[in-house]
Parts: structure tokens; sequence; C-alpha cells
């Protein structure tokens, strides 16, 4: 990066708007050996003193409400990564101006004509938290902002509600029969999609909401004639229920629901998940970024969406449950910007903790071309271009994940396209093309996330500790070239 000190137009703007309000009575009376210049500059000053004070009559009799409501949207835009820098800083600033003026923070109500508003010690507390949650890249406002806190603290306007006590749970979040529970809008599905190779069975995905509590849930059903295809996807349910409250980045799940009815003359089978509803993946983030042109997130945004997407792959790897189909679409952000990891239809449960290496040729190949792990592509491709060639690959299925998580985090890095990678197979030119990624600690995450000898590659343990090793954050990425 470049050496040379680059001055920030917002902090030039607020450290002239601070000398102002930081020395109201300047003028030239005070140095009668001013030229005549300094005395221009000095009435400039108190010119610009006055308009402050219309200001800060007007900033004390606006609707805090408003102020509040902005400064919310602002908080939940910027923690799933986007920074709408000018006008936040507009919001916060107006902000600031309504708790300085609302409390007479820098004693400057002597100075205003006309009727001040009453002091409100509680209403700063909810601004500054949501400004508190925002990435303040200005020094200026930063320190502003600090002494507010420091005056008036912070309070959350929407705190979580208590905790369910253990007992009380499973109760509580178990779902016995959506049909009866759950008002379920049947009309406008949200995903639908025909499964297996000869399109026998339906996936459709309906928003609905909890009677009891109206939380908003997703009703995902599986449905076919076939009873034993639509039972297999039973395990799915099963590793939600043993995922479920470990820890946010998995989906909270409600239950379970098998029925057989009758269409016409025709049975049907019919299994419904109820889980946490997400409609933003990974994915559509990506593509929505990309679309508006912002080449990379947040050093902030990438680290806490990767240390916490690895924190649950612990689990899982904990747990012997392996995802095989990791990839941006199956991860899900929930409305307060938490990543949600989803689409369990094709884990499965492991007898034992994963010490031996499994074949291809005994196995059905399982996951996403693109985003599998280069001995699993390999085995596809063979399969695809000779179905009589052997694939008797080796491979583990935890580190295959690790690699499918490696690429996510690669595309994540920079928002760019990630096809065909899985098919480089000289470690060096991949180690090379790497070694572009700063801070160190994430280049080195991901070369060992993304080694091609599986049994070199790194577990998510030590992805997750390579990651962790201390960082310089001016470092964090520069856009790509173009």
């Amino acid at each position: 990066m470049a050496d040379a000190q680059v001055v920030d137009p917002v902090d030039a703007f607020l450290t002239f708007h601070t000398s102002i309000i930081s020395n109201p009575t300047e003028s030239s009376a005070d140095n009668p050996s001013q030229s005549t210049n300094e005395e221009t500059s000095s009435g400039r000053l108190l010119h610009e003193l006055r308009a402050k004070l219309s200001i800060y009559h007007h900033i004390t009799n606006s609707d805090k409400e408003v102020i509040l409501q902005s400064l919310e949207k602002l908080s939940k835009i910027e923690s799933i990564g986007t920074d709408f820098r000018v006008l936040k800083y507009i919001e916060i600033g107006k902000a600031c101006d309504w708790i300085e003026a609302t409390n007479d923070v820098l004693g400057m109500a002597k100075f205003v004509e006309g009727t001040v508003g009453s002091e409100d010690k509680e209403t700063p507390k909810k601004m500054l938290w949501f400004i508190s949650k925002m990435n303040i890249v200005s020094e200026v406002l930063k320190q502003r902002v600090e002494k507010l806190i420091a005056l008036f603290g912070i309070e959350d306007p929407n705190p979580p509600p208590p905790p369910i006590p253990p007992e009380e749970e499973k109760d509580k979040v178990l779902i016995v029969n959506p049909h009866t529970e759950i008002d379920i809008n049947r009309d406008h599905p949200i995903y639908c999609m025909q499964r297996g190779f000869s399109k026998d069975i339906t996936t459709i995905i309906w928003k609905g909401k909890i009677k009891s509590t109206g939380a908003e849930v997703a009703i995902k059903m599986y449905k076919s004639k076939n009873e034993a295809k639509v039972r297999k996807y039973e395990s799915e349910g099963q590793i939600m229920q043993t995922l479920n409250r470990r820890h946010p980045v998995f989906l909270d799940y409600y239950g379970m629901f098998y029925e057989s009815v009758m269409e016409g003359s025709e049975q049907y089978h019919h299994l419904y998940l109820v889980m946490e509803l997400c409609e933003c993946s990974l994915m559509d983030d990506m593509s929505l970024r990309a679309g508006s042109q912002q080449y990379y997130i947040s050093e902030d945004t990438y680290f806490n969406y990767v240390q916490n997407l690895l924190e649950g792959f612990i689990i899982l790897e904990g747990l012997k449950i392996y995802h095989q189909d990791i990839k941006p679409h199956n991860i899900f952000i929930s409305k307060s910007g938490q990543l949600k990891i989803a689409d369990f239809n094709i884990s499965s449960f492991a007898d034992a903790p994963e010490s031996t290496w499994m074949t291809t040729n005994s196995q059905i190949i399982q996951g996403t071309e693109g985003y599998m792990a280069p001995e699993l592509q390999i085995a596809m491709d063979n399969m695809k271009n000779d179905p009589t060639a052997p694939r008797n690959i080796k491979y583990k299925r935890g580190k295959a994940d690790v690699y499918s998580l490696g690429l996510t985090f690669l595309q994540l890095y920079f928002l760019q396209p990630i096809i065909g990678i899985n098919k480089c197979f000289d470690q060096n030119y991949m180690n090379n093309y790497l070694d572009h990624y700063n801070p160190p600690q994430v280049s080195n995450m991901l070369k060992g996330m993304l080694t091609i000898d599986p049994k070199k590659r790194f577990n998510f343990k030590k992805a997750l500790a390579t990651l962790r090793t201390p960082h310089d954050s001016q470092d964090f990425p520069t856009a790509p070239d173009q």
C-alpha cells in the first residue's frame, strides 16, 4: 500500500466543524495585532458559529424517532457488510447534534434565542447503541462519539427476550403438526424444485408464522409417491435437531412432521421440516455487492463471517457430521446479519471419527461441481467422460468439506467467480496466487484449506487458529486490478 497519507475529506470537514464549536469566543478583538486577513478569517468563524447556533436550535426540536429509525436501518445494513459511508456520517452527525443540543453538552444554550428542548438522558443511549455497531473510519467523528458514550452510555433499544429455561425449551420449540400450529402461506412458495434422477421428489419451501409465538419460520416439504425416498430426508431433521441452539451459526429448528395423503387416486408422502426463516443466501448477498461494483467487503465483516463459519464447522466435525455440499448458496444471512449454515439434505453422520480413507467407487459422490474438493472433482469428471473408468480415488469427507469452505472464503474475499479453481493441480501456482491476499493470516488460512493434497490440507481447527493470528488491518484487502 502507498506510504503517502491521504486527507480524508470527511475528516477535514469534521475538523473544521469541531474548530467552530471548540472556539465559540474567537474574534479579532482578542488579538488586536491580527492582520486584515486574520480578521476576515475570524469574522468567517463567527459567521459559521451563528449558523451553527441556528442549527443547534433546529436540531433540539427535531424528531428523535426519525433519527433512531435511520440509525437502526444503517446499523442493520452495515451488519451484512454494506457501507453507505457518506449517508452514515450524515446520520451519525445528526444524532450527535441532537444529543449535544438536547442535553446542552457544549454549553451553547445561552447563545440560542427561543426555547431549547428539555433534557433527554435515555434516547442518547439508544442512538449511541446503534452507532456503536457501525465502523467509523473518521477519527474526528469517532472521538466525538466516544465522548458521548462516556457521558451517556449505551442501551439496546430492542433487547433479546430472556432465554428459555432448558427444562421448558423442548416443549416450546417443537412443532407437532404444522397444519394446525402454523399459518402457512401456501399460495406463494419461496422455493420449488424436483429432485432425483427421475425427478420423483419435489421440494417446496413456504413462509409461515407459528400461531402461539408469532415467530416467522420456513416450512420445507419433501413430497414423493415413494415413502422410502421421502423418509431418507429425516436425517436432515435429526441433524438440525442435534445442532439446534449449539451456536448462532445454525438455524433454529422447530420440528419434523410426516404424513401420507391421497391426491385423487394416488398416494403421496410428505415430510415437513420447520426452521428459522432466512430469505437471503450468502450467494445472493455477494451477487448484489458485485452488481453494485463493491469488489470486497469490510475487514470486520469478513473476519466475523469466516470465524463464525469455522466455529460452526468445528462443532460439526466434533459431532461427526459432514455437510458434503458447502457453497455460498447453502449459507444464509439472518435479518440480524448472522450467517447460518443450511441445507443438510445430503449430509451424513459418521459412526466414528474419520480416521480411514473412503473410496469414490464405494460411495455416491456428493456435492456441487465447482465447489468440490479436487479429489472428488477428478472422480466426477472421470465418471462424466467415461462411465466405465475406475473411480477408486481415496478421500475423507471432512477434508473435502474443508476445501469447499476454503473456496467459499476465497469467493467471499473479492466477490469474484471461482470457476475451475478446484481443477488446478499445481500447488506452487495456487500458493503464488494466494500469496497476493492480505493480511498474511488470510493468505495462510486459504493456502492451508485449499491444499491440493488432502493429507496435507488443514482441518477446521487449524484454519481457525491461523485466522486468529494477530493482523494489521491496513493490509486488508485492496480492490483487484480491473
